[in-house]
């Protein structure tokens, strides 16, 4: 087991950090966190106080796929995150917040070993909070692309609104 696998395992997310300023660079860094031990990455190793301090030393464009890796019970850290802590809401969000906006619906519909996604895991009230929060992350994303779009001029006058609403909206299946 490496020190990076038992500071992850300690729930000591200080120490996960201190551990991964160590690698001189990213590469090295990543390496560091998708070795397997026991066929478990560090990610996958992490007791949960130590997740966000795990996930935030890959860098963003490559925390989705480290979040969608499957253990060897073929589930994913979320999926085991909503089934240890059913009511923590929180929790989840700042797992999921680590993520770029347009990927979080992604993370949420990774399915496990018999095809349950993490939303499905989830109790009832906390993946009802879940999906609304997703909803709102991603109206204000679009508010906030359309604004954009609006303010360099890049917008047809002419396009209908139909046309700018994203079509493949946030939906739970």
């Amino acid at each position: 087991m490496t020190v990076l696998h038992c500071a992850a395992r300690s729930g000591n997310p200080e120490l996960v950090k201190y551990i991964l300023t160590l690698y001189p660079t990213e590469t090295e860094r990543v390496h560091a966190l998708n070795m397997k031990v026991q066929r478990r990455t560090v990610l996958q190793f992490a007791a949960h106080e130590c997740i966000g301090a795990v996930l935030t030393g890959y860098p963003e464009h490559e925390r989705l796929q480290a979040l969608k890796k499957k253990n060897s019970a073929r589930s994913t850290v979320l999926h085991d995150v909503a089934e240890s802590i059913q009511s923590d809401r929180e929790f989840v969000k700042n797992i999921l917040d680590l993520l770029p906006e347009q990927q979080r619906p992604e993370a949420v519909k990774v399915r496990d070993a018999v095809g349950n996604t993490v939303l499905q895991i989830m109790d009832e009230e906390t993946r009802e909070s879940i999906v609304e929060w997703l909803s709102e992350s991603e109206s204000s994303g679009q508010k906030r692309s359309r604004d954009s779009a609006l303010e360099t001029e890049e917008v047809d006058v002419g396009q209908s609104d139909a046309k700018r609403q994203r079509p493949d909206d946030f939906v739970l299946k």
